[in-house]
């Protein structure tokens, strides 16, 4: 998994603690599920900042670690949420996107291809975002029958459409492992999830997708900023806030459940302890 933050330190009050926290979801889903963090906080192009830096930072790590077959970088189509293969047609297809950007001496022609292409794009300059679209779009694109656009499982889920459904989301988990024949459910297990996830996958659990109930993969804060503080205006400082907290706290429980601890509230910093056989005795 390829993540990262800005070299300098957050501009904003207490941005440094957000993606602190941040990292540590990221290295807890990676110590758990088997999988290798890159954690980059270095800007290998300088002139492909924002959010064309990730393409230097993916392709690097594509090189590096040819071990690894696939790579991951965490809205439809979305250039910030992906799986890329680790091979040769995956090289070519960053290095024709970073043509793109910022870095090639056509990045304002660029700017104009995709402005005059898709009409409800607002600014000028060329953007990763459509500058992918474009270039699966083309007829004749030989990126295009390589790609597979997912849409039965919601890999970048919106924050907005999420956080206000964690609560019921752990509720529905909870009624789940109280069912009789389901103490294998509830069984205190060692910290590595691969046996529970294989017990909850047998559980029948379904309901996936926007409107589903399973706990999300991916909860996508755009438009947050945490360390800038430059949130898009449609957004309030307490509700990134809070929704960062909730989902932060949401997925942390998760991980304490296996040391027998949870958050004594969804906006605590505090945990509680669990009696053993939780939840089936959480009443009791």
């Amino acid at each position: 998994m390829v993540s990262g933050s800005q070299p300098a330190p957050c501009g904003a009050p207490g941005g440094d603690h957000t993606l602190t926290r941040l990292l540590k979801n990221k290295a807890d889903y990676c110590r758990l599920h088997g999988v290798q963090l890159l954690y980059n906080t270095a800007l290998l192009r300088p002139s492909m900042d924002r959010y064309w830096a990730k393409i230097p930072a993916i392709r690097a790590a594509m090189v590096a670690h040819p071990e690894a077959e696939w790579v991951w970088s965490w809205t439809s189509l979305n250039a910030g949420v992906f799986l890329i293969r680790n091979c040769q047609w995956s090289l070519d297809f960053m290095d024709a996107w970073a043509a793109m950007g910022p870095d090639s001496p056509d990045y304002r022609r660029w700017g104009t291809v995709l402005k005059s292409t898709f009409g409800d794009k607002v600014f000028d300059e060329s953007d990763d975002q459509s500058a992918l679209v474009y270039m699966l779009l083309q007829s004749g694109s030989p990126w295009r029958e390589k790609v597979f656009l997912e849409s039965d499982y919601y890999f970048e889920g919106y924050w907005l459409e999420i956080v206000g459904r964690l609560g019921n989301i752990t509720e529905r988990y909870e009624a789940m492992e109280r069912r009789p024949g389901s103490a294998a459910l509830r069984r205190r297990r060692a910290a590595h999830a691969a046996a529970r996830n294989a017990a909850l996958a047998g559980a029948g659990l379904s309901e996936a997708g926007v409107n589903g109930w399973r706990r999300p993969f991916v909860t996508h804060f755009t438009g947050c900023q945490p360390c800038s503080g430059q949130r898009n205006e449609h957004y309030t400082g307490a509700s990134c806030d809070e929704g960062m907290r909730r989902a932060l706290n949401f997925a942390d429980d998760q991980v304490l459940r296996a040391y027998g601890f949870r958050h004594a509230g969804p906006l605590s910093d505090d945990v509680q302890p669990l009696p053993f056989d939780y939840p089936a005795t959480a009443s009791q």
